[in-house]
């Protein structure tokens, strides 16, 4: 790839942050996420019953569930180029293969859901301090979440190359994410399973982007 490609990718991911940054579903995502991590923390300031570990074991469990369900619905909902035949169309207007457009919507969809993982920092903190547990443990436990968002954002950008509504997306996206958190291996083995994995499908997803999106949907030929 040339340095014309790369600076091209370039524009397409900062594109990708500008709108999904202008879009409100992406700040709705970010704040029920925000409200219901800290409806945990502040209600159940000692521990949840019905959950094993400490506090902050628990408190990741559930803020797992919850980014399981949140994060793939920001991206569906999000997604710069959303509709039928939306990558296809961009990449027409804009002279570049297809493959470049959905390289760069993966990587912009990854850095917007890892800064609605984020937005859970202080919260976590303050279930460490709760728990009594060394600082170490927060950045160990947020490290898996941030690379879910990885998952989370090609599982979400391979659906938008299937003819299928979005709430068909989100719940393909949905379930591929909540799978993968639930059967994942714990601690630095998810990050790099997630990464990975996030890593390889959008590379697949990209490069078979040139073959699936060839030609404009019969709504936008001719």
């Amino acid at each position: 790839m040339g340095g014309s490609g790369q600076a091209m990718i370039g524009l397409l991911i900062w594109r990708e942050l500008t709108v999904i940054s202008r879009t409100g579903g992406y700040w709705m995502a970010m704040a029920v996420h925000i409200v219901l991590l800290a409806a945990v923390v502040l209600i159940w300031s000692d521990r949840i019953p019905v959950l094993d570990g400490t506090f902050l074991d628990q408190a990741v469990a559930v803020q797992t569930a919850v980014l399981s369900i949140v994060l793939p619905w920001a991206a569906v909902r999000c997604g710069g180029t959303d509709h039928d035949g939306g990558p296809a169309l961009l990449a027409a207007t804009i002279a570049t293969r297809p493959s470049r457009v959905v390289l760069a919507k993966c990587v912009g969809l990854s850095a917007a859901l890892a800064a609605i993982v984020m937005s859970g920092l202080p919260l976590a903190i303050l279930a460490q301090q709760v728990s009594a547990l060394p600082r170490l443990r927060v950045p160990l436990d947020m490290l898996p979440l941030v690379a879910l968002s990885s998952f989370a954002a090609a599982v979400s950008t391979a659906t938008l190359l299937w003819p299928v509504n979005r709430l068909a997306r989100w719940c393909v996206a949905t379930a591929a994410t909540a799978g993968a958190a639930y059967w994942a291996p714990s601690g630095a083995i998810s990050t790099m399973v997630f990464l990975g994995v996030g890593l390889i499908g959008s590379l697949v997803v990209s490069l078979s982007a040139d073959s699936s999106l060839r030609y404009l949907p019969d709504c936008h030929a001719g």
